[in-house]
């Protein structure tokens, strides 16, 4: 039979084994750490580039939304200048009907009578009409 290792031989082997075995540990460990981070830094890469397009695509929103507002001011723009134009119509037609309802005698050689309120007024509306047209437009 073959003699036994001494305790202290047998002792110093299990420390080289446990450091040798710790070394392993700290290389694997070191090496999953790096792997670990680059994995992060893939990741924190593509978060990035995604943020990056998210704002891209915020912008191109904001920019359809002006556009989108700018057209609904002008319809609201064009329904009021219509709307005004409709009051200022009915305002003529009522002030030329006004006049039509007076008699007019031609046979004496008489004129178209003015509205009540003066002949002046009719022509003050009309330029008032069509200047607030212009502003509008």
């Amino acid at each position: 039979m073959d003699a036994l290792p001494e305790p202290d031989v047998i002792a110093g082997a299990f420390d080289t084994l446990r450091v040798q075995s710790q070394r392993i540990a700290n290389v694997g460990a070191i090496q999953g750490q790096q792997h670990i981070l680059g994995a992060i830094q893939a990741l924190a890469q593509q978060t990035n580039n995604l943020a990056q397009e998210i704002n891209h695509l915020a912008q191109e929103i904001d920019q359809r939304f002006d556009q989108v507002n700018d057209r609904f001011d002008n319809l609201e723009r064009r329904q009021n200048n219509f709307e005004i134009s409709a009051v200022n119509a009915r305002l003529f037609s009522a002030n030329g009907a006004a006049i039509l309802q007076q008699p007019v005698d031609v046979r004496n050689g008489g004129d178209i009578p003015e509205p009540r309120n003066g002949g002046f007024h009719l022509a003050r509306e009309l330029v008032e009409f069509f200047l607030e047209l212009v502003r509008n437009t």
